[in-house]
């Protein structure tokens, strides 16, 4: 069997989340649907991460097993995707390859426009927050939160997702502005449900003046998501780049 790897970026607005769960169409639906075209033989498809409803990814990561790889797959597979879903590269990896188990960080992109009037080219892809807000208080609470620990504050409930430990190390978190469009990059050796969102929204109200920077220590050892913010629109996040090992 051959360890096959698509990279693959799609826009995540009319589908609910990567997974295929049953409530309505996932890109992994779509995905395995159209790879059941040119591969017969049951097959499992393996993501790096789950991106949640709405949620863009510009590079996720997905691996399955199969007898060969075609030298058309990307050709024949981009044909029969929808515009929405692009498979960028296709290759053979190690057997010992896993897209899931082996990423050693994800990097996540959050948009926001920043001004009284939003473009309708940015309303699927940015959080629209037309109040001014304060970016210097905004990153100094961001700092507060770089390192390893306990995310639980950060992290929504959800029966199907259960963590052995809510410990993660957020590697980077930064804040930049250009004209009107604020991007917050966030990068971490793994996000618990919802995090990377609460992450922002938590933000968002300290650049709006609704908590102070300097509170977020005791936000995250109180390990209450109700101390924290509010949870960011999911159309703003994108799935920007899966790390691994070389």
């Amino acid at each position: 069997m051959k360890n096959i790897l698509l990279i693959l970026a799609y826009e995540g607005t009319h589908f609910y989340g990567w997974q295929n769960n049953g409530e309505g169409p996932s890109v992994e639906g779509v995905l395995k649907e159209k790879l059941s075209k040119i591969f017969p033989d049951p097959f499992k498809l393996q993501a790096a991460s789950r991106t949640d409803r709405g949620v863009h990814a510009a590079q996720q990561c997905v691996h399955f097993l199969a007898d060969e790889l075609p030298d058309s797959l990307l050709y024949r597979l981009n044909r029969l995707l929808p515009p929405s879903i692009r498979i960028l590269e296709c290759k053979l990896m190690p057997h010992s390859f896993h897209s899931t188990l082996d990423v050693k960080s994800k990097i996540y992109t959050y948009s926001i426009t920043n001004g009284p009037w939003q473009s309708p080219f940015e309303r699927h892809f940015a959080w629209h927050v037309p109040q001014i807000l304060n970016l210097n208080a905004m990153q100094e609470a961001a700092d507060h939160l770089i390192g390893e620990h306990d995310f639980t504050s950060f992290c929504n409930k959800r029966k199907d997702h259960l963590y052995k430990s809510h410990q993660r190390r957020l590697i980077e978190l930064t804040i930049t502005q250009k004209r009107d469009c604020i991007t917050l990059q966030l990068q971490a050796n793994g996000f618990l449900y919802k995090m990377a969102r609460n992450l922002v929204g938590t933000l968002v109200d300290v650049g709006r003046g609704k908590l102070p920077s300097e509170t977020l220590p005791s936000i995250l050892e109180t390990r209450d998501r109700r101390r924290a913010g509010v949870s960011a629109p999911a159309h703003g996040l994108t799935l920007s780049e899966v790390l691994y090992e070389e």
